[in-house]
């Protein structure tokens, strides 16, 4: 049953056929019934150059779609870095005042502990915690 159905065969069947048999006839006159069938507005649903334009609409649909999803992730991306770069720029200023402010209270530890040194030296019983001497 399956060597009926080989396409080998069938190809071969066609070329013995004689050139007049009414099957070829009848397929050289087909094609005339196919405008006829398309003006009553019922396309094939398989058509393929329908296919083929549907394949173009759907891929220009598909790159259109793309495109504003891309410039929306520039977009998106910009956004974000804009943001980021504000982030530094806040927390680098937040950094230099902090440092300021650290170097500002280590002068003041250095000079704290010169005026207890200089009491001391002058006579005065200030018991030191270890934590001051530990500076």
């Amino acid at each position: 049953h399956h060597h009926h159905q080989h396409p080998h065969h069938q190809h071969h069947h066609h070329h013995t056929l004689p050139l007049g048999h009414p099957r070829l006839q009848n397929l050289k006159e087909e094609p005339q019934t196919v405008p006829e069938v398309q003006s009553r507005g019922e396309t094939p649903p398989l058509s393929p150059i329908d296919m083929e334009s549907q394949e173009r609409i759907k891929a220009e649909r598909k790159r259109l779609r793309n495109r504003v999803a891309a410039s929306k992730c520039r977009k998106r991306k910009l956004e974000r870095i804009s943001r980021l770069e504000d982030k530094v720029k806040s927390l680098k200023s937040e950094n230099s005042g902090l440092a300021t402010t650290a170097s500002v209270l280590r002068e003041q530890v250095t000079q704290l502990k010169q005026k207890v040194m200089s009491h001391i030296s002058s006579g005065c019983q200030i018991v030191l915690s270890p934590k001051l001497q530990s500076f």
